[in-house]
């Protein structure tokens, strides 16, 4: 801005007059700036300010506001008026966006499952909507694209889960493992030795998630550990649980 000053001689008295017809010059910290989605908006701008009269100039908002609870850009006008009037406005933009990953439940990361079905599906959360995404032998799909086909996942294995809201922001991504398998068990038949005793009989666990081992022996539990053998007579009740709850 150029500062214009107007002079001519006052005809009546000979003095010379001195109009200011020349607004404040303004500068804003920003001319554009960004607030993230339902936070309060506190980075209002501040202004450097000067003027040719050196006396005070009057700052006021004319027109603008900025609502955090919708994605857009905002315009706050600011209007500055010096003692005889003049004024100066300047207008910043405010961008209300969206930065935060959409958050998953349903799952936990490492967590073990006997499947994921139609009925019970992971879900997520995003103000602004998501899209759940599976990786797969068949590359990366949609989770209830993959379910609709397949109905549910069942295949032993390791899969990743995430999501992805409409502005691209991608949360974590969770690892599960699918086992559908129950444990097995196996047990020998008792055999006697030499002598004619019989020999102690250790039961084989085949699973690879193994989680818990219970065994009672005549309706009283007792301790019992993987390659643990059993000595004594009675009727043993052993139940197996994967790290799926199979």
């Amino acid at each position: 801005t150029v500062y214009e000053e107007i002079t001519r001689k006052d005809t009546t008295n000979g003095k010379q007059v001195f109009y200011d017809v020349t607004g404040p010059e303004v500068t804003p910290s920003y001319t554009e700036t960004t607030t993230e989605q339902d936070e309060e908006f506190t980075n209002y701008p501040t202004f450097d300010v000067k003027d040719n009269s050196n006396q005070t100039v009057t700052e006021e908002l004319i027109s603008g506001a900025v609502d955090t609870t919708t994605i857009g850009s905002y315009k706050l006008t600011y209007r500055f008026t010096d003692v005889v009037g003049n004024y100066t406005d300047v207008t910043v933009t405010v961008k209300v966006v969206d930065t935060k990953a959409p958050t998953i439940s349903g799952i936990t990361d490492g967590a073990y499952y006997n499947t994921i079905d139609t009925h019970a599906i992971p879900s997520a959360y995003d103000k602004n909507g998501a899209v759940m995404f599976i990786r797969t032998e068949l590359g990366d799909l949609k989770l209830t694209s993959f379910l609709k086909n397949e109905k549910e996942i069942k295949i032993v294995g390791t899969y990743k889960v995430w999501a992805v809201d409409k502005f691209g922001n991608k949360s974590d991504e969770i690892t599960i493992h699918i086992d559908p398998y129950a444990p097995k068990v196996l047990v020998l038949d008792r055999v006697e030795n030499v002598s004619g005793a019989y020999l102690p009989i250790k039961p084989v666990i085949l699973e690879h998630n193994l989680d818990t081992i219970e065994v009672t022996l005549n309706g009283k539990k007792i301790d019992f550990k993987e390659g643990d053998q059993l000595t004594k007579d009675g009727k043993y009740v052993m139940t197996v649980t994967d790290k799926a709850k199979n």
